[in-house]
This record gives structure tokens, sequence and C-alpha cells, in this order.
């Protein structure tokens, strides 16, 4: 639903057209602060995350968080991820997922990501923000999943700190 409801750009461009393709990564798609150098985090994700943070990122009309959407995490995407952590380059990069931490992509994008940083040469660590450790996909409770998605989207953007 969160993906049916999301379209910044108007009815207009809302459609898939002919000359539509995929793209390994996507940044976001709202105006951001001036400079690069404004930007205080990166937040990596995968998914339909992307559109909960982003019109988190919107309502708050936080400009200086930056999204960048991994559409393909295999093959990694090293040069892209790369091009957008140093363009950010005073940005906290965050590795943001709704799933449980040993259930979504964090485990397999965590030693690339790490790889990706080493052989570039920057000294920069990536952060995990996401639900626990849990033996379930799932809480089994519509509120306690919205209250723990709200919860992951305050930290996720640093919310909690300001």
């Amino acid at each position: 639903r969160v993906i049916v409801d999301y379209n910044p750009f108007g009815p207009e461009e809302a459609g898939l057209g002919d000359n539509t393709r995929h793209l390994a990564v996507t940044k976001t798609g709202e105006p951001l602060s001036e400079s690069p150098a404004n930007i205080r985090r990166l937040i990596l994700c995968s998914g339909q995350l992307y559109y909960t943070l982003s019109n988190a990122r919107r309502v708050k009309k936080l400009k200086d968080i930056a999204i960048l959407r991994l559409e393909q995490i295999a093959p990694f995407p090293h040069d892209k991820v790369i091009d957008a952590i140093s363009f950010y380059s005073n940005a906290d990069v965050v590795w943001c997922q709704e799933e449980p931490k040993n259930m979504g992509a964090w485990f397999y994008v965590q030693p690339r990501l790490a790889a990706a940083l080493s052989s570039a040469n920057l000294d920069r660590k990536v952060k995990y923000v996401g639900r626990p450790v849990s033996a379930a996909t799932a809480t089994g409770s519509l509120a306690i999943h919205l209250k723990e998605t709200k919860h992951l989207v305050s930290v996720a953007m640093n919310l909690d700190d300001q």
C-alpha cells in the first residue's frame, strides 16, 4: 500500500513509459540542501522501505538527508555506492531495513559495503538501522508493527538525537 500511495512527482509522471529502464541504484527524487557537504546522513536501503523513508523525509521537510535505494544487490553495485558515499563526504552512512537483522539483506550487503569502502580507501563505517534479530518474520500485531516502523524511521533519520 505504501508504494501505491507514493508519487512525489504528480500524476503526469506516475506511469512507466517506453523509455523506462531498470537502475541498479536510485537516489532520492526530492530536492536536497544546496550542497552535498550539508547532507548529514546517507540512508542506504532496498525495497519498499525507500517509500516510507522518502515520505517521512518529505513530511518532516528534512533537506539534510539523502536516501539511496539499491534496486539490485546482486551483483552488488560497488562503483555506484562508492560514488554516492564519496559525494556525501560529511554524511553518516546507515543501512536501513524493515526486516529483522537476521532476515533482511544486511548480512549480504554489509561485507560488500565494507569491501567497497576499503577498496576506495574511504575510512567510513556503515551502521545498521532496523529491527533486532528475531525468530519470527513479523510481530503478529499491526499496532506493534506500525510502532516499530515509526521508531525505525526515526532512528534512520537520526531524529531521536535532535
